[in-house]
């Protein structure tokens, strides 16, 4: 702090005034096109197509639940509520949040079938689903494995996604739910998620009106396109996805970092270290949180934070930004339809 206040040639605190939101708009409807359409339909509030049978089986019981079960009823609710309102979060934060978690629900419930077929009826009906199904399926796990050594750093041509979560699930007791139907609603679900991947197969970063905003926002702001900028998102795939875009964009000196980062910490302060730094500097760096990969540090002695920020209930993202001691302005990122 003493040094940056003797390079501004003050030797007083100086506190930043807050300047009114500017804002950057972008089209939901041009980045996602006819998949916004298919999104609106699966997780429609009245009758949504993505049922989630197997995270409320107690919807499925032989007989109907009793009083001393209504809390695990109200919570398997709960949980397929939270499940289709953190899908729509990450629709919203990037197409490649998104996709990722189609990818990791199409494994679940596979997983969820390996766990609970019996009888070569059924195991037919899995096997055929997936030979029917084998180029999404072959592009999801091939994209798994590339997740998995990015988290671990480390190579695993053995590793078989659908065998991994079905360890996650507990076989159903048939003679207490309807497990026939659950399969059922399962193999739906499984075909709304094919359908998603094959269209988001089809998606360009040139197609995505976020990203654009994101991009004029760091290279036509005076403030911002002279600063070191950290850019805050809820979601790793997010934060990783704008790395790789923002870099091909011709932005310079950027770093990212998320909970699956395995570099030391002090490295990634080290490089982005306004004052301090006497080795290369990174100048912008995508991350997840504060306290990821010592975000925190990093904070603290940057100029200027980018925020992402998904509103409560509506599909609204801010493009915030701020210093260590106050709010300098808003990027609001207002989505149209």
């Amino acid at each position: 702090m003493r040094r940056s206040q003797i390079q501004h040639g003050s030797i007083a605190v100086i506190f930043p005034k807050k300047r009114d939101p500017q804002v950057a708009a972008y089209s939901v409807r041009k980045t996602y096109g006819r998949i916004l359409d298919m999104v609106e339909r699966a997780f429609a509030k009245d009758k949504p197509l993505f049922s989630l049978a197997v995270y409320y089986p107690m919807a499925y019981r032989k007989v109907e639940p009793g009083k001393e079960e209504a809390f695990e009823v109200n919570r398997q609710k709960q949980l397929v509520r939270l499940i289709r309102i953190q899908f729509l979060k990450r629709f919203e934060s990037s197409v490649r949040a998104f996709e990722d978690s189609c990818q990791t629900m199409l494994l679940k419930l596979l997983g969820f079938l390996q766990k609970n077929v019996s009888g070569k009826t059924e195991e037919r009906r899995l096997e055929r689903w997936k030979d029917q199904n084998a180029d999404v399926l072959d592009r999801v796990t091939s994209r798994q494995a590339e997740l998995l050594e990015i988290e671990t750093g480390e190579e695993n041509d053995d590793f078989d996604p659908v065998e991994h979560w079905a360890d996650a699930f507990e076989a159903l007791n048939r003679d207490v739910y309807r497990v026939d139907e659950i399969f059922d609603e399962t193999y739906l679900d499984l075909e709304e998620a094919v359908r998603f991947l094959q269209e988001l197969a089809k998606f360009k970063p040139s197609h995505d009106d976020k990203l654009k905003a994101l991009l004029k926002l760091l290279t036509s702001d005076p403030v911002l396109k002279e600063h070191k900028v950290i850019i805050f998102s809820e979601f790793a795939s997010t934060a990783r996805y704008l790395r790789d875009e923002l870099t091909k964009a011709g932005i310079r000196g950027i770093d990212q970092t998320d909970s699956g980062s395995k570099r030391d910490r002090a490295e990634t302060i080290t490089r982005f270290a306004p004052y301090y730094n006497e080795s290369s500097s990174a100048e912008l760096s995508t991350a997840t949180t504060v306290v990821h990969g010592g975000g925190s540090e990093i904070m603290r002695v940057t100029d200027y934070l980018v925020l992402e920020h998904s509103r409560e209930g509506t599909a609204h993202t801010d493009w915030k930004w701020k210093n260590g001691w106050g709010d300098i302005g808003t990027a609001r990122a207002s989505s149209s339809t």
